[in-house]
């Protein structure tokens, strides 16, 4: 049975030790089940006394953060806990480059149950040098996870970089040498995720492109710096035939609406196909916003193409991929103005609602707002379906009208199309706003959210890239 509850997260274990006594014994006689501490700012010896209560042996997970004052006490976890670990996500500020060596010979041990590694240091990487005693003494067999941010060359020739399967890296200072070095690095991993923070452009002329794995599945390219254009980092990887690739900014860029245009248009025409599903999303609470999430996926559902804060608009979205099949905005994209914007090929319509913390914000923008006029704003002739998807945990209310009105004055449709609610509820208790409702589709369905095309960051039989847009230790449970 431990094998079992070995699967669940930590509150479907605790619902399971309340089913029945046996099951709660073995809960209970588990203690491996229950180790799994996080110490990220806790006060100096608060570690040691939960590590305490954790026999040496018993395998666990460990989330700590490193500072001056509990470096000692941090150092002295590792060398004791290393072999036990599960999962290790460990952060070190602010401690003086001289201590990093010893650091690093704490890591330098085998870790035979260790599946996932975070570790996030930075330039300091470079006192360690794992190269005469590599990173876990090149012996931890279960280990297929790695986030690490530090520099590429404090790995040296690391004999675990070929098994490890989903990779976060970043560094300091990007040059081509280093972005070659980690593809070479970690030349089976199936999910990539490369950060940014400055770039060095190259001097020479390029004599080899980069070679990237047979097994990659998914890349996602940040910049962590709003002057770093992932554009110019992009142009030496061949993208065109990776299955998921998410490209984006971490701050707020400089890039003006006609680089984000270049910037989507450029990875969609490399991969020589029709984009069928597109969304646009935005969340930003800023008033001047040029922040909008895009989602594209082409028609044999085989590539899937995300770019995240960008200036592209809804304009740009049907001016530049005139044979959409679907396409998903957000609540507050559909702007006013006297403009239309036909979609001949559209035949799906969405439209994610606000979530609430953000109605305060950015409200004023819903499209359930706009002015009446008298030529609607989407002229979408082979319109089959609208729908209308909540994103929040908890179930949004609508009023029949407000969908009635969306439907009357914005949409131009031939047919009345099939409405779908995921998520969403209409309010029943004015029946003939109902009934004007009902004149307006065909049919009202409620899909799952799972059939619902949406901000995914993953498509069906496509890996997810979520994992590779976080260093949080929550992510790596």
């Amino acid at each position: 049975m431990c094998g079992v509850f070995d699967h669940l997260d930590l509150p479907d274990r605790i619902t399971a030790s309340h089913v029945c006594s046996n099951w709660r014994g073995i809960l209970l006689e588990a203690s491996h089940l229950w180790a799994g501490i996080t110490s990220l700012n806790q006060a100096p010896r608060v570690l040691a006394s939960r590590l305490a209560r954790v026999p040496l042996g018993v395998p666990m997970q460990l989330a700590v953060k490193a500072n001056p004052k509990r470096y000692e006490e941090v150092l002295l976890a590792l060398r004791e806990r290393v072999p036990d670990l599960r999962t290790l996500w460990l952060r070190v500020d602010g401690v003086d480059d001289c201590d990093i060596p010893v650091l690093g010979a704490a890591l330098s041990q085998p870790a035979p149950l260790l599946t996932h590694l975070s570790i996030i240091i930075g330039r300091a990487t470079t006192r360690i040098g794992w190269n005469a005693v590599p990173l876990l003494a090149n012996d931890a067999p279960r280990l297929h996870s790695l986030k690490y941010w530090g520099t590429r060359s404090s790995l040296g020739d690391w004999a675990l970089g070929s098994q490890i399967r989903h990779v976060l890296f970043s560094e300091p200072f990007t040059t081509l040498g280093s972005l070659h070095s980690v593809f070479n690095l970690f030349n089976h991993a199936e999910t990539l995720g490369i950060e940014i923070d400055d770039w060095e452009e190259p001097t020479s002329p390029i004599t080899s492109p980069i070679a990237l794995p047979d097994t990659l599945k998914a890349l996602a390219l940040m910049s962590n710096s709003n002057h770093v254009d992932p554009r110019e980092v992009l142009r030496f990887i061949p993208h065109e035939d990776i299955p998921v690739l998410c490209i984006g900014f971490r701050t707020a860029p400089r890039v003006t609406a006609s680089a984000s245009v270049e910037l989507i248009t450029e990875v969609t025409t490399a991969l020589g196909q029709s984009i069928n599903s597109l969304c646009l999303y935005s969340d930003s609470v800023l008033d001047d916003y040029k922040d909008v999430d895009v989602f594209l996926d082409t028609f044999d559902g085989k590539h899937k193409r995300i770019i995240l804060r960008t200036s592209f608009s809804l304009r740009h979205a049907v001016d530049s991929y005139r044979n959409l099949n679907q396409l998903i905005m957000g609540e507050v994209l559909l702007p006013e103005g006297s403009e239309v914007y036909e979609v001949p090929h559209l035949r799906t319509l969405g439209v994610t609602l606000l979530e609430d913390a953000l109605q305060t914000s950015r409200g004023h923008d819903s499209l359930f707002l706009l002015e009446t006029r008298s030529t609607p704003v989407l002229s979408c002739p082979r319109l089959e379906n609208v729908l209308f998807s909540s994103i929040s945990e908890q179930i949004t209310i609508l009023a029949p009208e407000m969908i009635s009105a969306f439907l009357q004055w914005h949409v131009a449709y031939k047919n009345p199309p099939v409405l779908g609610l995921s998520g969403v509820e209409i309010v029943q208790n004015n029946v003939f706003e109902v009934v004007a409702l009902l004149a307006l589709v065909s049919d009202i369905q409620a899909p799952s959210p799972a059939d619902m095309p949406s901000r995914s960051m993953s498509a069906e039989g496509l890996p997810d890239v979520k994992h590779l847009l976080s260093w949080s230790h929550e992510m790596d449970n």
